[in-house]
Formats: C-alpha cells, structure tokens, sequence
C-alpha cells in the first residue's frame, strides 16, 4: 500500500473512532492531504492534529519508523469547521452534503479507467460488430503476431460464405507496429499526410464540434489493396487497419519528421485518463467503422501492462479479452489484475487466456498443473456468476519469430500457415473466438450413407458450441430460446401461491430467472402451465438483493443488539423491498410522489451500506406510520403495472451469500412468514424467494410442512438431465440430422425414430416428453455407448453410471454442474480427435467421458463452484486435510463415526476467525448441506459417506460399509443351478477365444461361467446388453458326467 493510501484509511479509522460523522479527507493531485471536520465541539477537535501524529507515531510495525523519521515533512493539513459557520458558508455546505464518500482520491493524472468504480451509469461501447481486445501485460508474449494471424484466418478463408469482414486497430500508442507488420512503411497515404491513424482521430475528435462528420477514410487503410506489390499481403482486402498514427519515417528520410512531431504533439493532447472522454470517441469511431465498412469483427490491440488505453477499450468496449502472459512470475500480476476485472459483477466481456511462448517439449502434465494454479487463484476470488475464463497455450513456433522484420520469405511463409491452418495452437484459439461470435449454420443433408466419422464431427462441433454457453448456467449466459430446456417445474413459476423456489446449490436459479425476463420464454411457459387467464403480461425482474458481496447492509446489523429479532427483520425486510423496488428507473414518478421520498437512497455498495441501514432503523423506529406509507406506494405500485398490463417479479436470490447460514433462523424466517401471508395481495407482484434445500430446515418458527405447497422445487433428475443435453444436441438442424443418422447406422429401430421425430415437433420442440429411461435408453447409447467401461472395469449403464456420479451423499439430489463440466473437460475435443470409422462405442466412448482426466478435471471445478461464496470457504480445508498425509488415514468411501470425529476435528483446528465455523458442528452442517458426505445408520452403527463424484479423484476405497452390502448382494445374486429350458436375465460379454478372436458370451448371476451363444442373430447386440435366454444343456465331451449349458433364444430385455 502506498504511504498516502496508508494515512488517508487511518485519518478515516481514527475520526470515527472519535464519533465524528461528518468529515472529509482529501488526496491532492500535489499528494497533499486536506482533512475538513465539521463539529460542534471545537476545543476537542482542535487536539485531533496532535493525537492523530502521537498515533501514527506509535505504530509498532514497518510504517511507524517510517512516519517516525518523517512525521515532521509530512504534508497534512487539518481544517476544524464550527458547525454554527456552515449554514452560513455555501463552500461549507456543497463540501458536507454528500458524506458517501469519505476520502476523495481527487483528479488522477492516469489509470482513472482502472481505479474509478464503475456503476450502472458508467460509458459503455456499444459497437454493433463484437469487439475483441488482445492483451499482453508484458511484450515478446506473441500478442500482436496472433491477432494478425487471426485476422488472416478469417479474412483468407477460402469458402466465400466463412470469409469475414475484419477491422483492426492500432491501440499500442506508445509503440505502434503494424505498419511494420503489414509492411506498409512505403504507403504513398501515409507518407503524403493524406493518412492518418487513432491519434490523429481522437485529436481532430476532440477539436471539432461535430466529431461523428469526420471521414472515416482519412484514418483507415485497407491491407490488401494497399499492398500490390507485396506478395504476401496483396490478397487480405477484407482486413482494415486503423494504425496507431501516421509516424512513418524511413532511414533515409531523418530530417524531416514533421509527421512524428503531429503524431507526439496529438498523443500528449488526448485525456486517455478521461473514461467518459475516450469511451465517447471511441463510440464515434466505432459507429463510423460500422457504418462505412460494415466489418464482421473488430480486433482492437492494446499496449502491454496497466495503462489506461487497456482500462477503456477492454473493461468498457470489448465483448471478449484475450489476455497472453507468460509463465514467470514476471507476468502475475498482470494476470492476477485482468481476472480481477473479469469477475467484477459490472464487466461483461468473456475471457480467454493464452499463455505463451510454450516450450515444444513441455507435456499436458505439466500443462494441467499449471492450469490448476491458476484455477486456485480464480477460486479465491471468482463468483458462480461467471464462466470459468478460458485456457489456451501457445507452443513457440520459429517461423513466427520472423515476422515484421522485413523478410518476405518468412511473410508469405506465414500467410501460408495461417491458410493452410498447419499450427495446431493457432486452429484452437481461433475456433473457440469463432464458436462465440459466429455462428455458422450451413445447409446439409446427412444419411445412414454418410461416412460415421463425419456425421460424429458435426454433432461433437455443434455440442461445444452450445457447452460454451450454457456452462455453469452463468450470468453472461447467452439465453436461446431454441435451446431452453423447459422443465415441467416451470409450470408452477406463474402461481401467485408458490412463492418459494427450492433447490441445491447449482440448480440454475439465477439461469432460470433471467429465461424468464425473455418475453417469448416467458409467454411460452404461461401458454404452456395453462395459467394465463388473459392476455399474456409482460414481465419485469427486480432482484431485491445486491449482486456482489462488497459492503452490504446485512454486514452492519449488530444483531446481538436486537431485542424482538422478529419484529424487527419483518419490518426491515417491508423497507428493504420497498426501497429496492422504488430504485428501479421506470418506477420513478412513484418514488417522487411517496411520503417518504428523502428515505430511499442506495442500499448496498462502499459509502452506502452504513448510512442505508441508519435509514432503515430510522424508519424502524417510526412503526406503523412508516409501514402504512410503504404499503401505500406498494399499492399504487401494482396499480402502474396494471395499467401497463406489467407482472413484477419480487426477486430474493443470493440470501445465503447475503446473510450468514447462521443468521437465518432470525433474519429470514420473517421474510418468508410475510410473503406466506401476502403472496397474493397484490394482483400483479409476484415474490420468488430462492432457497437452498439444506438451509431451509433452519428457518425458525415456521412450519417448513407447512410451507410445502408454496414450494416450486427445482432439483434435477437425472432424466431432466440428460433432456436438457439432448435438447442442445435436437435444437440444431444439422446435428439433429446427423444424430438420426448415425442412430440408424447402428440398428435404432426407424419406428422409434419416427415416433421420436413426430413428438419433437410438438411444444416444447426438439424435446423428450417423456423422460424416462424407456423411452430415451437408446438415444442415450448411441452418444455414450451402451455400457461405461473403462479399462476391464465396468461401471454400469451410461444413466446408471451418471445417477451415481451426479448424486450428493444422501441421493437426494441430481447436479446438473458435473455433467456439463465432464463434457467441457475436454471430452469434445478428445472425441473430435479420435479417428475411428464406426461409432458402436458411442459418440463419445465412456474411455474417453470416464477417463482419470476429465473425471478429476470434473471434479476439481464443482468443488470449486461449491466454495466460490464467503461461507463455504472453509470447505477448502476439508478437502486440504483430505488430500494431503494427515488425511492418509480417512481416504474410504464411507468412515466409521470415530474417523468422521476425528476428521472433524483435525480440520476444524486448521479454521481461523471463520464466519460460518464456530464449532465443529457447524463444520458438519456444512458438508452436510454440500452434499459432500451424508450420515448413514446401519445395524453395524453410524457410517458417513461421501458423495461418489469424490471417490475416484480423491482417492477414496472401499469401507466396511461396502464391504458389507456387497455380501449383501452377494448373498442376493446366489441362486441354484441353471434348469433346462427355463428363461433367464444375463448380459452379453465379450470375450477372446483360443486363437484369439471376439466371442459374444452371456454372462448369469444363476451360474458361475459365462454361457456360449448358440443363436444365429448375434450381430443383433452388443456387448453390455441385458438380455433374456433360454438355458440348454448337453454332455461335457470332456467330462460326460457333467453337464455343459449354452444359451439360445436370445432377446433384449426391454427396460
């Protein structure tokens, strides 16, 4: 922390320490520092100066020999104000009417886009072509070589329909190079003065009234036809550059420089510290580019480490970042600052990470831990809100080093590679920035005819596209409606008197909430449930709670104060809605027309929470007069929606990250016991209060039974899981298509095929109905085959297989996180590398989606997203304690109640000043309500057992506990002998005979060999089938005494 940062928090810390409330503190651009207390008690004040440096000198640590050795140079003026003076001081009274802030950092002479807080009202880019920013904090990262290249791959694409439009700029201000890298040293516009470049707009920008009538074409270059003598660039006319500036001098021309001096003279007249200024010119820049070029793209390269040109064009103007760092430690903080940004709730951009220049021989382990770094630093600051950015390596590549040095070998050696698309790094990036940005749907025609890999391909393309998006059910989260899963759960969202909303963590309600603020979903569920009386109503969402975790009101409650918790939180929880919803701009004539308009204000936020909750008590205090007002403006509230023919949705989301789980049973028992009684007192304003199941039983006094029938519980199963994966896959033409062609290619029966086909057209389209094991067993074999197996180990049926493996501790509940996580985890592009002909194992083969990588990758990531919030931090050492010797000893799947103890114990010693761990039971509840383990009572006493997702990764063997119930089972399964001509269930195996060729085999619990077949329809299934035969015997050749029992009539057991 800088010195001046220092005293500014300890001049704040010290006078509220004194009881004052109204002071401010101000950093000068000259880093004085003007301290202003406005008090009635002068005399008192009057010692502040003194007392305060006796403190500051005091410090025991580092900073008290420093402010010792300089307390007397330090520049600190304290100005004590008499209250009496300030009705009389105009200068006064403007300094202490807004006491939100303070400590005022001033004008800054740079990094203003970094440092300033932005909120809603902040200058945002608003290009209609997406705008892309490639970044390097620092330079040799290959940064601006990749973004050409980029721009080349799409620009030079042979097929006219992919080929695009592609506007770059030059935003490296202070070292600008592309007219080296295009080699247009020599352009006649450049060197004439007739072009120009951003310094020059940005200038002539901000000297002319009317910027938007500047001609785009005095700033821009086409790359192509400004380069017909060069070979290597004289077919890019689809690319655009808007160099840095006209500065082009060549060695022969050094007395000059009347260009460079223009392009200086411009550089240190441009306010880049200025947001509102910059992202102002840049907007009229970009509107020019769209208008004039029409580009598909726009590529915007920024200079490398902080400086305010990264701080505009990538938080306020880009749809995504492509950040390249290193792996030094020289790049951290770059890094380190870029994810910061990312996981602010205001940025909207996506983010990619490419970490370059990758030695060639360096193997995926090592790949794989140094992602796992990474990802343990986005764990600490990341939120559930946002996608995972993504992770990208770039190899060093010699031929690249060449480039913009002049040589035209190495040139068109590089356009070469790029078209003919020979760097493997290269084809990843730029595919997963197109499968963003765009989206090809070209016309096809597929068949059984077409070759299995090539019908495989589209549908694994397609798929990760639609992962992409749907991944983590994100805030960003694109919503399509084609691809909207619709549960039946949602029928119940449009019923006044279901005004909770139950489910685990990662159920998707945030997702499910910002579906419904689409219109056409919206309307689709209401037609759909059978609710809509009349014309459909348009929605509006509210969410009553913050959506970050900075300063919030709940934090200042000094709850242990509070005499009537429950009279107190009904009320706060009235005001707190109330204040939340007459915020809202379209509600903004009610606010100003309300008896008490003065009282709403920001609620959450620095400079807000405090005061907010001041506000709240006071009106508290008031009683019944306060909460009669606030029911009138709520009254008339519901009178402008039905006038506007307008549903409000009440929203409460994110309480258990707002309020500690242990608070609950105060402070949001009356929240729910007041809605239960008004849910529908107002025609047109529906509550939802989002719930999690395992915190709900904590609720005090009210009656969770009763409750139930206010419930809209939204816990997947596992066939709504594998639905909603279908739904993706369906929504396609092109994948749909190749998906029933590949289904016929293996044997589907084309009646079903058929039927399948007819009920998708009806709503929900591209849908199952029906979600049972039934009717969608087959589809789901052809994707993940008809058995998981990896290695000689068989882990049952795909739905099998995925139930346990998405089921918490106590099969409860169904994660739909893992499931998708275990697709992203490179499952697609391990498929999609494969080169098999034929696809009888699936289109993704259980080797590759039930591999040590991916499952453990899976893993990884939905623990991760379990201890995203502040209140399952401490999570992280129960699985530190796990993972490392100390818990050697309590890696089983199941511990005895002793191990469990003991486990407890051990982690909860490693828990410092937790929020939520207060004592080791807490620590319980707390994997309990992640379904992390679960208590289990058996005859043999007390097991907890933990969630089988954790098994594999984590190491986890079998226990007593297994032990026993597979004696159980064992016990179960012991039949007697085989009877001649009786029907029984087996499974056909696989097995190698003597010379070493494939034998189908049937394997039964009721004997003790596998059975050969004796049927002459054997290619009619496969291996891991369920079957129903028929035991035959005959003499044993070897032995006569004994008999040998093959199997005939074989079928498939239908489900």
């Amino acid at each position: 922390m800088i010195r001046i940062s220092d005293i500014a928090n300890r001049l704040k810390a010290f006078l509220q320490q004194k009881g004052e409330k109204q002071f401010k503190i101000f950093i000068r651009v000259n880093c004085n520092i003007d301290v202003y207390v406005l008090t009635s008690n002068m005399p008192l004040a009057n010692q502040y100066e003194a007392e305060f440096y006796n403190q500051l000198c005091s410090i025991e640590e580092e900073n008290g020999e420093f402010y010792n050795r300089h307390k007397d140079t330090l520049r600190i003026a304290f100005n004590i104000v008499n209250r009496e003076e300030l009705e009389d001081d105009p200068y006064y009274t403007n300094m202490f009417s807004n006491n939100e802030e303070l400590i005022d950092w001033g004008p800054r002479y740079r990094f203003d886009s970094l440092l300033k807080p932005k909120n809603a009202f902040s200058a945002k880019g608003k290009s209609k072509a997406p705008v892309i920013t490639f970044y390097s904090y620092k330079g040799g990262m290959g940064r601006t070589t990749t973004m050409i290249a980029y721009a080349m791959s799409l620009a030079v694409n042979d097929n006219p329909s992919k080929k695009k439009r592609v506007v770059i700029i030059d935003c490296d201000l202070e070292a600008p190079g592309y007219l080296n890298f295009f080699d247009l040293s020599e352009h006649n516009g450049l060197r004439s003065g007739q072009k120009n470049g951003l310094v020059e707009f940005l200038s002539d920008a901000q000297f002319t009234a009317h910027p938007e009538e500047l001609d785009l074409n005095d700033y821009i270059i086409n790359v192509g036809d400004d380069n017909k003598n060069n070979f290597a660039y004289n077919n890019l006319n689809n690319i655009w550059l808007i160099p840095a500036g006209n500065l082009n001098e060549s060695y022969s021309d050094l007395t000059g420089g009347n260009d460079r001096n223009d392009y200086l003279e411009g550089l240190a007249k441009i306010n880049l510290s200025s947001v509102n200024s910059v992202v102002k010119y840049f907007n009229i820049l970009l509107d020019r580019i769209n208008e004039t070029i029409e580009p598909d793209i726009i590529l915007l390269d920024s200079r490398t480490g902080f400086n305010d040109i990264f701080g505009t064009v990538a938080l306020y103007l880009s749809s995504s970042v492509i950040g390249f760092f290193g792996f030094s430690r020289q790049t951290q903080p770059g890094l380190m600052s870029l994810l910061k940004e990312y996981y602010k709730s205001n940025n909207s951009f996506s983010l990619q990470l490419v970490f370059s220049i990758l030695p060639e021989r360096v193997d995926e382990v090592w790949i794989e831990n140094h992602k796992k770094e990474v990802l343990q630093y986005i764990n600490y600051i990341g939120n559930e809100s946002k996608n995972y950015p993504s992770f990208l390596y770039l190899h060093r590549n010699s031929l690249l080093e060449k480039i913009g040095t002049g040589d035209e070998l190495s040139d068109s050696a590089f356009v070469e590679l790029v078209k003919s698309k020979k760097f493997d790094d290269y084809n990843l990036l730029f595919d997963k920035i197109n499968s963003q940005f765009f989206k090809e749907a070209p016309v096809a025609t597929y068949s059984s005819n077409t070759p299995a890999i090539q019908l495989r391909n589209v549908v694994l393309k397609h798929l990760k596209e639609a992962l992409v998006n749907v991944s983590n059910f994100a805030e960003d989260t694109q919503i399509k409606e084609e691809q909207f899963f619709y549960r039946n759960c949602m029928k119940e969202l449009f019923d006044p008197k279901k005004f909770l909303i139950q489910g685990y963590k990662g159920t998707g309600k945030t997702y499910l909430y910002k579906a419904l603020a689409d219109k056409k979903i919206s309307a689709n569920i209401q037609k759909w449930s059978g609710t809509q009386k009349h014309d459909v109503l348009d929605p509006i969402f509210v969410n009553i709670l913050p959506t970050n975790e900075m300063a919030l009101v709940f934090d200042n409650i000094r709850y242990a104060a509070i005499e009537e918790p429950e009279y107190y939180f009904n009320t706060f929880w009235q005001i707190y809605t109330w204040n939340a919803l007459l915020l809202c701009p379209e509600f903004e004539e009610i606010r100003e027309k309300s008896e008490l308009s003065d009282y709403v204000k920001p609620l959450d936020g620095a400079g807000f929470a405090k005061e907010a909750l001041i506000r709240i008590d006071e009106l508290i205090s008031l009683g019944v007069k306060a909460l009669v007002v606030i029911e009138k403006d709520i009254l008339h509230l519901n009178e402008y929606l039905q006038q506007q023919q307008k549903r409000l949705f009440v929203l409460y989301d994110r309480l258990d990250t707002c309020i500690n789980p242990l608070r609950w049973n105060k402070a949001v028992s009356p929240l729910i016991n007041y809605w239960r009684n008004n849910c529908e007192s107002f025609s047109n304003i529906t509550p939802k209060i989002f719930v999690r199941t395992d915190l709900f039983k904590q609720i005090e006094g009210t009656n969770t039974a009763r409750l139930e029938n206010s419930i809209i519980h939204i816990e997947w199963s596992i066939g709504e899981v594998f639905g909603f994966f279908f739904k993706l896959i369906f929504s396609n033409k092109n994948a749909s298509e190749a998906y029933w062609a590949i289904a016929k290619k293996v044997g589907i029966d084309s009646n079903y095929i058929k039927n399948t086909k007819a009920s998708f057209t009806k709503f929900p389209q591209n849908q199952f109905k029906d979600l049972s094991i039934a009717q969608m067993k087959l589809i789901i074999e052809v994707f993940f085959g008809k058995i998981v197996k990896v290695g000689v180990i068989t882990l049952g049926s795909p739905w099998e297989y995925f139930e346990k493996e998405l089921s918490n501790a106590d099969n409860t509940a169904i994660s739909l996180r893992p499931f998708i996580n275990t697709l992203n985890s490179n499952a697609v592009d391990k498929a999609l590398a494969k080169t098999e002909r034929y696809v009888q194992n699936g289109i993704i083969s259980s080797e590759i989606y039930a591999s040590k990588s991916v499952r453990e990758d899976t893993t990884e990531k939905y623990f991760a997203d379990l201890t995203q919030d502040a209140f399952s931090k401490d999570l992280l050492r129960f699985k530190e304690v796990i993972r490392t010797s100390v818990g050697e000893k309590y890696r089983y799947k199941a511990l005895t109640e002793s191990q469990f103890e003991e486990l407890i114990s051990i982690t909860f010693e490693r828990i410092v000043e937790s929020p939520v761990v207060k004592a080791p039971d807490d620590l319980k509840r707390l994997i309990f309500a992640n379904g992390i383990m679960a208590e289990k009572i058996t005859t043999k006493g007390r097991y907890y057992r933990f969630a089988p997702i954790y098994w594999y990764s984590w190491g986890l063997v079998n226990s007593a506990l297994e032990k026993e119930e597979k004696k159980k089972t064992s016990k179960i399964e012991m039949v007697k002998e085989l009877k001649d001509g009786q029907t029984y269930i087996g499974q056909v195996i696989e097995v190698k005979d003597y010379h070493g060729r494939i034998r189908k085999r049937v394997k039964c619990a009721n004997y003790h060999r596998s059975l050969e077949i004796r049927d002459d329809s054997q290619s009619e299934y496969y291996e891991g089938d369920i079957v129903l035969f028929t035991a035959q015997k005959e003499a044993n050749r070897k032995d006569p005494s004994m008999s040998f029992w093959y199997a005939t009539n074989i079928q498939i057991k239908e489900s």
